[in-house]
């Protein structure tokens, strides 16, 4: 049954084969918001033809002239959904690939539950539309364009938390960031500087296309596979044809392409790698191995910056003045067990660093939020992807990521890199209280956080009381 199953989808697979002359491979890298093209130099080779403000995800759907294959966390917003939907009736192959239940969302990848949406119909709307636009297309005959992620591939203790397009089976799309008003920086969020800070790769790579494009046919069909297994690695070349598979090494896929769970380590190979200076970005550092990996670079005597999102931006009020759990400074809590030893190391080289600006523009007054996962080491390779600083986001979730080492879109990252850390803030400025009780009648700037003095056992409902009561004092 397997054997067949696998031949169906090889035949798939490779009436969608990219089969062109590429006449040159090229990666190229965007912040998500648009704020940043300035950043880019002016002699950068790109299909888009140098016109910066043409580089979005929009761009890069609308550009398609035959297939569009997504696999996506969260997918709310609504231009994307009517791209996808239009390409459809023009007769493109277009498949979603969706996680069925994101955390904190009773609804799933496609809507949130609100008001306008209590039903989550948005979700129905989109599946029907799409459905009815490639069921008139005689030459795919598709009855099922969107699907949900079968959970049962990694186990089912994971989520499908990567966030990737492949357009054409000629270019591949790997993004940090949900498709969503936070990661695409519209609407309110744009105009109130509350944007996420998130960033995408495109890359035209046969090795990035060709297994990506493998991935999300075997999850789309919903395909058992093991990419670190040597065994399956075989299994694939007799099964699909090596043409398919020649950019799965022994032990798993091509170096410079991340499928988690499968080669995550490409993370902690980079950060080993360092000799000179690692920029970080990323949500949190929750991971014993990454975090292994950047005190050992700190030994070396590495320089290390890391740019996080504020400690307290889910407990704050209307001026950014927030609030934390003082269990969060216990040995066991989330700054002292995995944020002081790096701080702290005696090298004296690690430097973290807490986002409280606005985005896209640092002084509108909002303040944005780090979401991006990217790792810079020694100004000469970069990692983009999806995956969170977490056990569960290396070890069971479905993510992606690229490798590049493409001086000019470094030089691009870089500078973004550099400028949201000068817009950080140390842990000190940060919470004032972590060095101790502060004078009488001093007044928290914004963008701070103050620690909360309840007992870490106190229910959430009870702390959101307390927090409310003591922010609108």
């Amino acid at each position: 049954m397997r054997k067949i199953c696998l031949f169906i989808l090889k035949i798939l697979i490779l009436n969608h084969l990219f089969i062109a002359t590429k006449i040159f491979s090229q990666e190229i890298i965007f912040d998500n918001s648009g704020q940043n093209h300035s950043y880019w130099g002016e002699n950068i080779e790109s299909s888009y033809q140098n016109h910066q403000e043409q580089i979005s995800i929009y761009n890069f759907i609308d550009r398609a002239q035959h297939s569009i294959y997504v696999e996506i966390y969260e997918m709310y917003d609504d231009t994307i959904k009517d791209l996808l939907i239009e390409k459809a009736r023009l007769g493109l192959d277009v498949r979603v690939l969706v996680e069925p239940k994101p955390v904190s969302n009773s609804c799933d990848g496609l809507s949130k539950k609100t008001k306008d949406n209590f039903k989550c119909q948005k979700s129905s709307d989109f599946i029907g539309a799409l459905k009815e636009a490639s069921r008139k297309n005689k030459k795919i005959m598709l009855k099922d364009p969107v699907r949900y992620f079968n959970k049962s591939l990694c186990n089912g203790n994971c989520f499908q938390h990567g966030k990737i397009i492949i357009s054409d089976n000629k270019e591949v799309l790997v993004s940090t960031g949900n498709f969503s008003e936070n990661g695409l920086c519209y609407g309110k969020k744009r105009q109130s500087g509350t944007c996420h800070r998130d960033f995408s790769i495109i890359s035209n790579k046969v090795e990035a296309v060709e297994t990506f494009n493998l991935v999300f046919n075997l999850d789309f069909e919903n395909s058992k596979y093991n990419l670190s297994s040597k065994e399956e690695i075989d299994f694939l070349r007799e099964s699909m044809g090596e043409k398919i598979s020649q950019h799965l090494r022994e032990g798993g896929v091509e170096e410079s392409v991340m499928v988690s769970p499968y080669n995550s380590d490409i993370v902690l190979k980079l950060i080993d790698e360092a000799q000179d200076k690692i920029q970080m970005q990323a949500q949190y550092i929750k991971h014993p191995e990454w975090q292994k990996s950047i005190l050992n670079a700190l030994d070396r005597n590495v320089d290390v910056e890391v740019t996080l999102p504020s400690l307290c931006y889910f407990n704050r009020n209307s001026n950014d003045m927030g609030w934390i759990k003082s269990k969060e400074f216990e040995s066991s809590g989330y700054y002292t067990k995995w944020l002081l030893p790096i701080i702290n190391h005696p090298s004296k080289k690690g430097k973290i660093r807490f986002f409280t600006a606005s985005l896209p523009d640092y002084g509108k007054g909002g303040m944005g939020y780090i979401h991006s996962k990217v790792i810079l080491v020694d100004d000469k390779k970069a990692w983009i992807g999806s995956t969170n600083g977490s056990v569960t986001s290396t070890n069971f979730n479905r993510e992606f990521g690229l490798v590049t080492e493409d001086s000019h879109q470094i030089l691009y990252l870089k500078n973004i890199i550099d400028d949201d850390f000068s817009h950080a803030s140390s842990i000190y400025q940060h919470v004032p209280e972590i060095n101790g009780p502060l004078p009488e009648g001093f007044k928290f700037p914004r963008g701070t956080c103050k620690i909360s003095q309840s007992s870490s056992k106190v229910s959430w409902s009870k702390m959101t009381i307390l927090k409310r009561k003591r922010l609108s004092e």
